[in-house]
């Protein structure tokens, strides 16, 4: 992931910030509780860096097709052309609000993004709610060592207001997807 760095970052090439593994598993854990797992999804990385999210989702939710895009490798998120079920991962944080306007325009459940504190703008989640996004979740860590970073960082995860308000009676793929994710959500409510 490559994006904002505080002044103690690296910079240039070496301004990458690598998702660590322990993090992946921690935010695919919280996105668990927003999946269902009796539906055949497609999941998305933007910013596939070194596929350790691939790897992670690939492990732990199924069924799941798998898309990912990386610049270095010739593949641009803004280019990607398909619709989505869920878009996940580590953005960069240039060119953020332009890459949230996109994520909302392909994602067709729900997104979910590591993103810093200050990025929660009011126009930023404004803008995310009038495409018809819910922030269902923020979920706090602490920052990996390794980004050298002083600033918060969450989980976030955003899913579209008719599957997470209305009765189980949305499909996707032929399957009755918001019941789903409304007994997950009241799972998590009771925990």
């Amino acid at each position: 992931m490559r994006g904002w760095a505080g002044a103690d970052a690296p910079k240039g090439e070496d301004a990458e910030f690598e998702t660590p593994r322990w993090l992946v598993e921690s935010c695919v854990e919280q996105l668990e509780l927003f999946y269902p797992t009796d539906v055949d999804m497609t999941v998305l990385d933007p910013c596939s860096g070194r596929n350790v999210w691939a790897t992670t989702i690939l492990s732990r939710l199924q069924p799941v097709r798998f898309h990912e895009c990386e610049i270095q490798h010739g593949s641009d998120f803004f280019h990607f052309p398909e619709e989505v079920d869920w878009i996940v991962g580590n953005p960069p944080f240039s060119n953020l609000t332009k890459w949230l306007d996109h994520s909302t325009r392909i994602a067709q459940v729900g997104f979910a993004y590591i993103l810093p504190a200050h990025a929660l703008s009011n126009s930023r989640l404004t803008m995310i709610e009038s495409f018809g996004f819910l922030l269902q979740t923020i979920h706090s860590f602490p920052n990996p060592v390794e980004w050298r970073l002083g600033y918060p960082h969450f989980f976030c995860i955003w899913t579209k207001r008719d599957l997470a308000l209305m009765p189980s009676c949305h499909t996707v793929n032929g399957s009755a997807l918001s019941g789903h994710i409304q007994r997950r959500l009241d799972s998590y409510d009771s925990a």
